[in-house]
């Protein structure tokens, strides 16, 4: 893509910080080294250390902040703050250890600049442990999409990162709320959706890291938990319930293999229906044994007698009756 301006002051990455440095480096170089530049916002939850703002005092760019709570204002609230902060229309939180493609605030603001009525938009992620860049692609032939509500129903809009957002919308919402930890996020996304329309753009430009420090790692039987409450709370009748069961389904498997946490369980009610429809599997198996019995017996029959009388006993209409049985959840 031509890269056209080399500033833009419509948009503010936000980078909530806190302790952890292993990743930081990497984090905020891939916000510096946009192709695009922007305004850049670190926001330090008190920690224990200067290490942030000695990066950010040590870099001296004008476009490059550093902002340090008085006190730890907890995760979610750091979220926000960068939604208090940011001086700009439009607004992207990057997490300390997830990255950004260097061209995502190019690509980002072409969407923004030829459509600016959406409330957000949102690039494709790629998750695992390790950054690696030439995972990063623009798929220029693939077209943009809105997003719809059965992206909420059957997984998320994102992981996280990869996101720009209207700042005068998520301040009008009151940002992430703490009360619906840990599924903060996904009730930010739809809150946002319920609000306008959200465009998806099919480039990958975002990457968010699995590591054994994650909030998801602590809390994903909570996140399962939650995220399938939420979402029956939203969905109506009985082809969205479906999504719903589906949907929970995968992300319990994705944490099972992404976090090697074998002891993840479904929720009770969708345990429920998974017994269920074992349940009338095994009732079909039954009927299906039941069927070949008869219709064996009906093959005995047919050796001993002519086959036109059988045609008329009862119980070769039976036999004809019980072909359509069948239960069905």
């Amino acid at each position: 893509m031509k890269n056209q301006v080399e500033f833009t002051d419509l948009i503010t990455i936000s980078i909530p910080v806190y302790e952890r440095y292993d990743y930081f480096e990497e984090a905020i170089n891939s916000a510096l080294n946009q192709t695009v530049k922007c305004n850049i916002i670190v926001i330090d939850n008190a920690s224990s250390h200067t290490k942030f703002r000695d990066f950010v005092v040590a870099k001296n760019l004008d476009y490059l902040h550093y902002y340090r709570n008085d006190e730890n204002l907890g995760m979610v609230n750091n979220w926000n703050r960068g939604i208090e902060l940011a001086q700009t229309k439009w607004l992207s939180i990057l997490h300390d250890d997830d990255a950004l493609d260097v061209r995502f605030i190019e690509v980002i603001l072409s969407y923004i600049l030829k459509n600016e009525t959406r409330v957000a938009y949102s690039v494709e992620c790629f998750i695992g442990p390790t950054l690696i860049e030439s995972n990063f692609k623009i798929n220029a032939d693939v077209k943009s999409w809105e997003v719809d509500k059965s992206v909420f129903l059957m997984g998320n809009l994102t992981p996280f990162p990869g996101v720009v957002f209207l700042k005068t919308i998520a301040s009008e919402l009151c940002g992430f709320k703490v009360e619906e930890f840990p599924i903060q996020d996904l009730t930010f996304w739809y809150k946002l959706f319920s609000k306008g329309s959200i465009e998806k753009i099919p480039s990958v430009l975002a990457f968010y890291r699995v590591n054994n420090d994650q909030t998801s790692v602590q809390f994903s039987q909570a996140m399962i938990n939650s995220s399938y409450h939420f979402k029956r709370k939203i969905s109506k009748g009985l082809w969205e319930l479906l999504m719903v069961y589906g949907s929970t389904n995968i992300l319990r498997n994705s944490y099972k293999n992404l976090y090697n946490q074998n002891t993840l369980k479904l929720p009770f009610a969708l345990f429920r229906l998974k017994l269920l429809e074992f349940y009338f599997s095994f009732l079909n198996k039954i009927i299906l044994l039941v069927k070949n019995s008869l219709l064996s017996l009906k093959f005995v029959f047919k050796l001993k007698q002519n086959s036109n009388s059988i045609n008329d006993t009862g119980f070769y209409k039976f036999l004809k009756k019980i072909k359509k049985w069948s239960f069905k959840v």
